[in-house]
């Protein structure tokens, strides 16, 4: 299983560097880099081990969000599926559960302020608030189906209820008011 894949890496490398992800049912997304460059198939297996050492690498747009994409002739129409750095390229790897309400809005705050202006800066679009409530709604759904950091914080079945609007509203609050600082 130390096969080496085109880029030089192995799986264990690649998971370490987040060009894999896993869901939580421990099955590979579908939208990880590795899987959408044809480096691995659905069952986490290099495709195309490096035959020679000289063998071209790819460009890891996840993990280096500049924009230089090897594909960008071709997929020109397809702005949309372009590769994008992960959730936690914006709100940081976590390796325990957020226990507050409070951290949680502190926590995405942050991130949401770092995707807007990577938005800006990469994509020259300015973010709607809708836009944002969609990116945390997306957020919620990957942390769900893969490690339930905090989306299990939303709920209706607590006591007292946690709707997402109203957090997602904080969180959106909480960015406004930060900038106008």
């Amino acid at each position: 299983m130390n096969k080496v894949a085109k880029n030089g890496l192995t799986v264990d490398e690649m998971v370490e560097n987040r060009m894999i992800w896993f869901k939580k049912n421990g099955s590979i997304d579908k939208r990880c880099s590795a899987y959408k460059s044809c480096i691995v198939d659905e069952d986490c297996e290099i495709i195309l081990p490096l035959s020679r050492p000289e063998t071209e690498t790819i460009n890891d747009v996840a993990n280096e969000p500049d924009g230089d994409s090897v594909d960008d002739e071709t997929d020109s129409d397809s702005d949309d599926d372009e590769e994008f750095p992960p959730d936690t390229y914006f709100y940081g790897v976590l390796s325990e559960k957020i226990k507050t309400i409070d951290e949680l809005v502190d926590l995405m705050s942050k991130g949401i302020r770092k995707y807007k202006e990577f938005m800006m800066t990469q994509k020259n679009k300015e973010m709607l608030p809708e836009d944002l409530v969609t990116t945390l709604d997306y957020w919620f759904q990957h942390d769900n189906e893969r490690n339930d950091y905090f989306d299990y914080l939303i709920s209706q079945e607590s006591a007292p209820p946690v709707d997402f609007d109203k957090v997602a509203a904080r969180i959106l609050q909480t960015v406004e008011n930060k900038q106008n600082i």
